[in-house]
């Protein structure tokens, strides 16, 4: 699949190319065409990135960034201009991250940051650019955390919930910034929990987790977006349990652990060869399994232990080179040892 997905994308990057060409070959001088030159490099490098192509995605995305930035020189009032630069930064971030840039990511970032806090005092009845204010912020506080400036990514998921937090207020109903706040909530949540303050890091994740609840509640079934907002729901339960676990609250460790097998058993029927799904559910069967071990309910753990083996058995079949899945499986065959001694 992945040498056919590289060949079927080798059309839409032609098509980019051709295009970013004619636009710079035809009245570059005029900022509306230059704007759309930089759209079009940007689709370049989002679609060259797809192929795992970083460092050719660099380039297009700084020849955009470069573009962007003398058409807000030129025409500064206009907010989509300086809204598309700072989405160009935020696209640079990520890629110079992967490129082992970190400087170059830190810059992008602050720029990106600063693009958008303009756009949010500049246009205050716009609540569009203070919640991509709000996830460049909480890009940046991954950024950080993966680089272990851990003060700095809680400051940034701070202020990353602080606005999402008053949009909420101010629009309810809006499913992307729930979705956003929910997920800066969660990230937060796992920073405090390694900063070992157990208590603080429960409450945020079950604030996330009734964001969560709420997105599934109105999402329509037909909704594209429902998926993911009820895989991320399941994740939500998931981190409950363990959150729950780490407090020493066995009974409410297993609660929200089900809870989080309920929705990911009914995924993994729709799609019995994802990945993803099989190593989440298998992963969270070993961990009820071991759960109930410890509570002292053998022939349910052995349930739970045997069912996490078939899924691991099965993803191990369609990966069997990884090492990850593997581990997965070997704890998972080391606790149905323990509850047949047990037993």
């Amino acid at each position: 699949m992945e040498n056919l997905r590289k060949s079927l994308l080798q059309a839409p990057i032609r098509f980019y190319r051709r295009l970013a060409q004619n636009i710079e070959h035809n009245g570059i001088a005029d900022p509306s065409a230059r704007a759309r030159l930089g759209q079009a490099q940007i689709d370049l490098g989002e679609t060259i990135n797809e192929i795992g192509m970083v460092e050719d995605s660099i380039i297009n995305f700084e020849q955009a960034r470069d573009n962007m930035a003398q058409v807000v020189r030129e025409v500064p009032g206009v907010p989509e201009y300086r809204f598309l630069l700072a989405r160009t930064r935020c696209f640079l971030a990520n890629r110079y991250d992967k490129a082992s840039r970190p400087d170059d990511a830190r810059k992008a970032f602050e720029q990106a940051i600063s693009d958008y806090e303009h756009l949010a005092r500049a246009n205050p009845k716009d609540h569009k650019y203070r919640a991509n204010q709000a996830e460049a912020l909480q890009l940046r506080a991954d950024f950080l955390w993966d680089h272990g400036d851990l003060d700095g990514s809680r400051r940034d998921y701070l202020a990353s919930v602080a606005i999402g937090a008053a949009l909420i207020l101010e629009y309810p109903d809006d499913l992307e910034v729930m979705d956003k706040h929910a997920s800066s909530l969660n990230n937060l949540s796992i920073l405090i929990g390694e900063a070992g303050h157990g208590p603080e890091r429960t409450r945020t994740l079950a604030e996330s987790t009734a964001l969560r609840q709420r997105l599934v509640a109105a999402t329509p079934a037909n909704d594209p977006r429902r998926e993911r907002f009820l895989s991320n729901l399941g994740s939500c339960y998931g981190n409950l349990g363990t959150a729950h676990l780490d407090d020493g609250d066995l009974d409410e460790a297993i609660a929200w652990t089900r809870k989080a097998l309920a929705i990911q058993d009914e995924q993994i029927k729709k799609h019995p060869n994802s990945v993803d799904y099989l190593e989440r559910v298998g992963a969270n069967h070993v961990v009820l399994g071991h759960l109930e071990f410890r509570t002292g309910h053998l022939t349910t753990a052995r349930s739970e232990l045997e069912q996490a083996r078939a899924y691991l058995e099965h993803l191990k079949h369609i990966r069997p080179g990884d090492a990850v899945f593997r581990t997965h499986l070997a704890d998972c065959v080391g606790l149905l040892s323990d509850v047949e001694i047990e037993s």
